[in-house]
């Protein structure tokens, strides 16, 4: 057992998988509470099947970019960008779901 986690007394190690933790909490967080307001606010399957669909599409049209993009440039530098960006769509989602009006229930 003692072999399986002798990365983690890297400190450094320990600080990567932190955040990385962290960060894919914070996505998963996201996208449950972005399907949930797109059910409760449409309640139609489609479009939050169109929003998982088109969620998931930059991966499939940008990764071979993305890795030329990642050999050319400061990698911490784009990892704060794209952490930032993933803050801003956050707020935006946020102001967006503070100032939607809801749904009139029938019945």
């Amino acid at each position: 057992m003692r072999q399986t986690f002798k990365a983690f007394t890297y400190p450094d190690f320990r600080r990567l998988w932190a955040g990385a933790f962290t960060s894919s909490v914070g996505t998963w967080m996201q996208e449950v509470a972005q399907n949930w307001l797109i059910l409760t606010m449409t309640g139609n399957v489609v479009l939050l099947g169109l929003d998982s669909f088109l969620g998931d599409s930059p991966f499939l049209l940008f990764s071979l970019f993305g890795g030329v993009f990642a050999d050319r440039f400061d990698r911490r530098r784009i990892l704060l960008a794209s952490f930032a960006l993933l803050i801003l769509v956050g707020v935006a989602l946020l102001a967006l779901a503070l100032r939607r009006e809801p749904i009139a229930k029938n019945g």
